[in-house]
């Protein structure tokens, strides 16, 4: 018979871990290790564990709800979570914080919460944004000065790291294509995203800040198309309400005509209280907050999205594709440096969030394949991508996992064939890789299958599983397969022409045109 008190040993230090002030990714670390050791005792003291862990009296209620949606999967602590969330309309900080971390479960987990659970938590958020937002843009005051030519454009963005980074460098790249058609940009670099926890929530996540932007600068010009000096500003807090106020100020001081957003929580809603603003998406969703316009891949928006749009009060919908930016050229890597031969298939997986996208579903498909293709290596890229590797024990032997890199086309450019994991992101990734005439192996689905499209993605995992044994035994079906990588991305990608017509768009809802809701 075991004996229970082991369970219960290691709830009572999952409860002091959960109160320990020590770092994010510390805390996060030691109370992961609890919850592995409490589902790794022998049967049935797992169960005991998880009954505990639920009737166990939490000091904080955060904390509590965060650890047993991980632990359990279950909707109803995800949608307690979501729920809590309508205590924080007055505290607009904590409340971004809750929704940027629900944000990045919902969009790194696939079968849990359920469906119906993730529609539940969306409507709640929702609510809770709208009427936080709602606050915060009554404080900020009445709307600017409006005028009906677009002469000055601020590019609000949520954070300016390096080149390296695609919201950046996509930002960038915006602003050199507003100053080549006679507008003045500044790019505003809000750090909207939580740099800090305050809220007890397990998984947690902070975003990187660039402790060296404050206030104005000019970021000298790289090359390509960014060539000229690019005026930045970066708010001197990281307070909502503050930054709202500093934000409105320079946007009425400096008389900007509009705004184009990649997504910044409430300061968003602020400026487009102020003037006409049109929202980037990087995907399908539709923003919780305001804008005028939405530009959104249309493969990723469909019906139920478009009329949520007309309901959040967007007068123009503009089905697109992913706004695309290529980073800069880099010298090939040395094959040699990477424990590659030269006659080796090289199989590339690139993302941030590599342990999680890579599920066992993966895993199960790549290790045959591989074990079966001893020429082959499978090449795994980003952060945390070193722990992913992990995820591959019986082809070790076969994998790298090479942490961040911040060279991606220089890996692309000894790689043979990228391959997708079944999340929804990952679409810029792909975008570079095809630019450069990498084959690519993906579902129809999220970005990557919007990139990629019907005739270059498969339909189900069997299908995937055959493309990519095609490619890997078949060069002349990888070079079949690059040419139509390439000419995917110049048919379907024209940086100039998506210039045109956001600046068109914010022309019409200058000069309000726009009388009734309208999908383009």
């Amino acid at each position: 018979m075991e004996d229970p008190a082991q369970a219960d040993a290691l709830v009572r230090l999952l409860i002091d871990t959960s109160a320990t002030e020590s770092s994010l990714a510390k805390r996060d670390a030691l109370i992961t290790e609890i919850l592995h050791r409490g589902m790794a005792l022998p049967p049935p003291l797992p169960a005991h564990f998880v009954r505990a862990c639920m009737s166990a009296p939490w000091p904080d209620q955060w904390a509590r709800d965060s650890i047993l949606a991980a632990l359990t999967g279950d909707d109803r602590w995800f949608v307690d979570l979501a729920n809590q969330s309508l205590r924080l309309v007055e505290q607009p900080d904590l409340l971004r914080e809750l929704m940027f971390t629900m944000s990045r479960w919902l969009f790194l987990q696939r079968e849990t919460p359920s469906a119906a659970a993730r529609a539940d938590i969306d409507r709640t958020l929702r609510r809770s944004y709208r009427a936080a937002a709602d606050r915060v843009v009554a404080l900020a005051g009445p709307p600017a000065p409006r005028r009906r030519e677009i002469k000055r454009v601020a590019i609000l963005t949520p954070q300016i790291l390096d080149t390296t980074h695609a919201p950046t460098r996509d930002a960038l790249w915006l602003a050199a294509g507003l100053t080549e058609r006679g507008i003045e940009p500044l790019v505003i670099n809000s750090n909207c995203w939580p740099s800090d926890s305050a809220l007890r929530l397990f998984q947690a996540n902070v975003a990187t800040v660039n402790e060296d932007l404050r206030g104005d600068q000019q970021l000298d010009g790289l090359g390509s198309r960014w060539t000229q000096p690019i005026a930045i500003y970066t708010p001197a807090t990281r307070s909502t309400e503050a930054a709202s106020a500093e934000l409105v100020a320079l946007l009425r001081d400096r008389k900007f005509d509009a705004v184009i957003s990649h997504d910044a929580p409430f300061l968003q809603d602020v400026a487009a209280a102020q003037l006409p603003l049109l929202w980037i998406a990087t995907g399908g969703a539709v923003p919780r907050g305001r804008a005028d316009a939405i530009w959104a891949a249309s493969e990723l928006l469909n019906e139920e999205a478009i009329q949520l749009a007309k309901s959040s009060g967007i007068r123009i919908v503009l089905r697109r594709e992913l706004l695309f930016t290529l980073p800069e050229p880099a010298q090939p890597m040395a094959r040699s440096s990477i424990g590659v031969a030269d006659d080796d298939v090289v199989l590339v997986i690139a993302g941030n969030r590599l342990p999680s996208e890579i599920d066992s579903s993966l895993v199960a498909i790549l290790t045959p394949i591989l074990l079966s293709h001893p020429g082959t290596v499978l090449v795994l890229a980003g952060h945390g991508s070193e722990h992913a590797a992990g995820l591959f024990p019986d082809v070790q032997q076969q994998v790298r996992g090479l942490g961040h890199c911040a060279e991606l086309r220089g890996l692309l450019a000894i790689s043979d064939v990228m391959v997708n994991p079944f999340r929804i992101g990952g679409g810029t990734s792909a975008q570079t890789a095809m630019a450069d005439g990498l084959p690519i192996v993906t579902l129809a689905s999220g970005d990557v299958g919007a990139v990629a499209g019907t005739a270059l993605s498969s339909a189900s995992t069997d299908a995937f599983a055959e493309k990519l044994v095609l490619l890997i035994e078949n060069r002349a079906a990888r070079e079949a397969e690059s040419k139509r990588s390439r000419a995917r991305i110049e048919e379907r990608f024209n940086f100039d022409k998506q210039v045109d017509e956001i600046v068109a768009t914010l022309g019409r809802l200058a000069r309000d045109e726009v009388q009734a809701f309208e999908v383009l």
